[in-house]
Order: C-alpha cells, then sequence, then structure tokens
C-alpha cells in the first residue's frame, strides 16, 4: 500500500487485492479443490497457498484478519441480495444460493461500510493444484568434533591427618536431625515447585490483560479471567462460543447469576462506539473481582485449591495462542506486501443498503 495513506484507500486497496488475485470456487464436483469452512486452519490454507481458492465465506473472513493486523477495525456481515439481473421493485425471494458474506469496516462518523473482497465467480484457476510447493533443504554432515584432550588432574596429596576420635558428645544427631530436615525441605520444594509456577503464571496472565495496550482488550481480558475460572473448575465450554452463548455454562459453574449481565456489557464496551474509558474499565474489572470472589465463597477449600493450581485453561489458552500467531504471521506478510503494491479497485459490493454515498464522502474526508 505504497500509495494508500488513509484509512480508506487501505482497505480498497486491500479488497481490490484479494479480488484480483484470488480464485472463486465453492469447492462442489467439476469446481477446483476448496475446502469448505472459516476456521483458522482453512484461512492459513487460503493465504498461504500459491493460488488463493475461495469462496465469499474464506475471502470476508481474510480481509477482516488483515484489516484487524493493520488496525482497522472489520466485522464478517453475511445476509442475501438479489440478482443484478432481477428486475427493481420486484418481490425477492432469498434462498439458500442467495446467501452471501462480505465485511463491513468501521468508520468515525460514518458507521459500518460495506466491502466485498470475493473474486467473480468465473475467475477461476487454470492449475487446480492448491498446496504449496515443497521446498526441501539439503541436508548438510556435520564434521565430526574435535578430540578432547585428557583431563589433567591435580595431584594426589596423602592425608596423613589422624582421624579426630575424640568429638565433642551430641554433634553426631545434631548433624542427623540437620540433614533430615535439609532433605524433608528440598522434598517439599520440589513437589511444591509445580504449583508454584502455575500460580505465577496465572498472577502474570492477570497482570497482562489489566494493563492490555488495547482498553478494549482490557475489557476482553476481564471477561477471559471468567471463562478461565470456569474452565479450570471443569465447565463444559464449547469452542469458538461467543460471550452470550457461554454465559449461562460460566454463570452456572462460578454459582453467579450476574456473569450474564457481564457478557453483555463486555459485549457492548468492545463492539460499541468509541473507546470505554478508563473508569469504565476500572468498574468492570472490580465486577470481575467481585464475581470471582462470591465463587470462592460458595467452593469448599479442595475445591478452591484444585481449581487454582488447575493447568485446563493455561493449555487451552496456549493452543489458542499458536492458532492466532500463524493467522497473524500470514497476515503481517500480506500486510506488508499489501503496503508495496496498490492494485486497482476491482469487484462490485453487494446491495445490502444504499451506502455508497457514505463510501465516498469516506474517501474524501477519512478518519
Amino acid at each position: 500500500m505504497a500509495e494508500a495513506v488513509t484509512p480508506i484507500e487501505r482497505v480498497r486497496a486491500l479488497e481490490s487485492w484479494l479480488a484480483q488475485d484470488g480464485f472463486f470456487s465453492h469447492g462442489l464436483e467439476g469446481e477446483a479443490l476448496s475446502p469448505a469452512g472459516h476456521g483458522a486452519a482453512r484461512v492459513t490454507t487460503l493465504l498461504g497457498s500459491d493460488q488463493m481458492i475461495g469462496d465469499d465465506e474464506q475471502y470476508a473472513v481474510a480481509m477482516s484478519l488483515i484489516a484487524a493486523e493493520l488496525g482497522i477495525p472489520a466485522r464478517v456481515v453475511m445476509g442475501f441480495h438479489a440478482d443484478e439481473e432481477d428486475p427493481a421493485g420486484q418481490v425477492f425471494t432469498a434462498t439458500g444460493a442467495d446467501l452471501h458474506a462480505w465485511v463491513e469496516v468501521a468508520f468515525e462518523g460514518y458507521g459500518w461500510l460495506p466491502f466485498d473482497p470475493t473474486p467473480p465467480e468465473d475467475q477461476v484457476p487454470n492449475d487446480q493444484t492448491t498446496k504449496p510447493k515443497a521446498d526441501p533443504r539439503p541436508q548438510v554432515l556435520q564434521p565430526p568434533p574435535p578430540p578432547q584432550e585428557p583431563v589433567e588432574l591435580p595431584p594426589t596429596v596423602a592425608d596423613d591427618r589422624e582421624s579426630e576420635e575424640d568429638q565433642e558428645a551430641g554433634a553426631g544427631w545434631i548433624v542427623t536431625v540437620l540433614l533430615i530436615a535439609g532433605g524433608v525441605l528440598a522434598v517439599l520444594a520440589v513437589l511444591l515447585a509445580p504449583f508454584i509456577a502455575i500460580l505465577l503464571l496465572k498472577a502474570a496472565r492477570r497482570r497482562r490483560r489489566r494493563a492490555a495496550p488495547a482498553v478494549a482488550d482490557r475489557i476482553s481480558g476481564g471477561w477471559d479471567e471468567l471463562v478461565d475460572r470456569a474452565v479450570d473448575l471443569r465447565a463444559p465450554l464449547a469452542a469458538g462460543a461467543t460471550r452470550a452463548e457461554s454465559a449461562p455454562v460460566v454463570g452456572s459453574s462460578l454459582g453467579q447469576p450476574a456473569v450474564t449481565a457481564l457478557a453483555a456489557r463486555a459485549d457492548a464496551e468492545v463492539f460499541g462506539p468509541g473507546e470505554p474509558s478508563p473508569e469504565r474499565v476500572d468498574d468492570f474489572w472490580r465486577e470481575i473481582d467481585a464475581v470471582l470472589a462470591g465463587s470462592d465463597a460458595g467452593l469448599g477449600r479442595w475445591a478452591r485449591l484444585r481449581a487454582r493450581v488447575s493447568l485446563r485453561s493455561l493449555l487451552i489458552r496456549a493452543r489458542l495462542g499458536e492458532v492466532r500467531a500463524s493467522i497473524a504471521q500470514r497476515a503481517t506478510q500480506i500486510a506488508r506486501d499489501a503496503r508495496d503494491t496498490a492494485p486497482a479497485r476491482r469487484g462490485a459490493r453487494p446491495a445490502a443498503a444504499d451506502t455508497g454515498h457514505d463510501a465516498a464522502r469516506a474517501e474524501e474526508d477519512p478518519r
């Protein structure tokens, strides 16, 4: 995006790049290979292959992820739009074949404006091989390690000292007690070290969420504290569930009905207009701490201790972090490539609303 300076120009360039360089396929019989879905593995395959092949679902998710990596708020929208050949003003009957996904980007003063990065349906690849080419590396024979010189030991000094036969009475049992006590402490330290490490990791995770650079991430981090506590209590949370979907399960496992209201408040703060103020963030975290304290009061001593030292939330977050890192790394590379080339605008937008005038105004006065 060498010439794309304003946010609207960068979004236009990203939209045109995906629509121009990508190919369209539903993966049906007789079409190019294109697995369904929009998960991390599918988006990574789309962006990491020699040819980008997918449908509107994959391209919309890919554009929203890259826009987020560029610091531009974006979301994926699904809806229906009529065929361009249908006469205007007639009744439109929506079916599954009319379902379409696109991207909406928020611009201050203009709201959410639509962008469609999906290539035309007649833009299909010539070569259906979509797997990345193997890049074998030649094996290099390592040289043998150099011979080690023999270690010169110091000369043995004969111990001519006679053993002391007259030791003070009681010195022997004192040494024995000290050795036993030291051994017991060492064993306790080894046994407690993993649990102490888990507590330190969770404390560091909480501090990192509480002091996140983005204010909205602090709100999300507070909600994640509730979810992690529920996970450590073995709550059956579904993977990929929204806050509203997971709130009943989290509230039931913690025994706190206020969790549902906190989920709605977190969605309003994160996805609402503008950034939440520091005072609202502090108030939200105070409510999170109150829910966690109330949950601890309702648990037994051993149940509370078991949840505190559980590894479940740490392991699940680690796996999610690996998936997000893979997507972010690829998105960063694509964003860097997109900055260097500003392709011409291409592709039509779905007729979801009359927002063309707002988009033109955003280009003239971006914020």
